[in-house]
């Protein structure tokens, strides 16, 4: 069984699937709960397993949203996708919140105040006028599309980054200063 988590929007969806049937899928939106994309999560995540009548040794690997999105809840998801996997001793993959969107339309994810990402497939994410698009929201539950297109290659879940389109600049390193 494969365990989806998407934490790039402020909607954090977790979906449970079996091969690639969707077994049952919970989304909550963290604007309406005033919960972090962290507190959503493990919640969203013990009712999924529990809907299904499943426990976390049932899994067989972890699928994560690896971005683009916000900073923080992308790196929440990422980082308990990894920590669940290698805990759990199975592989993970790492898709993108485009592909969580649609695989293969063209998707626009909000970015920074009034722009856009756009991703149309087989072109290169570019930045656009939020006013030319409108955005879309990526969900766990599509994970089932990605795996009949044979877009789900699980990897060792060490090696699951954030994938930031602009890296953000809070994790650039700052000009050492030498006071005298």
């Amino acid at each position: 069984m494969t365990l989806v988590l998407c934490t790039s929007s402020p909607v954090v969806s977790v979906a449970l699937f079996k091969s690639d049937q969707q077994v049952t899928h919970r989304s909550m939106d963290s604007r309406e709960s005033g919960s972090t994309a962290s507190g959503i999560l493990v919640n969203l995540v013990r009712s999924v397993l529990s809907e299904a009548n499943v426990s976390l040794g049932d899994l067989t690997q972890i699928a994560v949203d690896s971005g683009p999105g916000g900073f923080t809840s992308t790196r929440v998801g990422v980082t308990f996708a990894k920590t669940l996997a290698w805990t759990l001793g199975v592989n993970a993959v790492p898709v993108t919140s485009f592909d969580l969107v649609d695989p293969e339309m063209t998707v626009c994810l909000p970015s920074k105040k009034g722009w856009v990402y756009r991703r149309v497939p087989g072109q290169a994410i570019e930045a656009i006028p939020s006013e030319c698009m409108a955005e879309a929201v990526p969900s766990a539950r599509n994970y089932e599309k990605l795996v009949r297109l044979g877009r789900t290659s699980p990897i060792d879940p060490r090696l699951i980054v954030p994938n930031y389109v602009a890296e953000p600049s809070i994790s650039k390193p700052k000009n050492a200063r030498v006071c005298p």
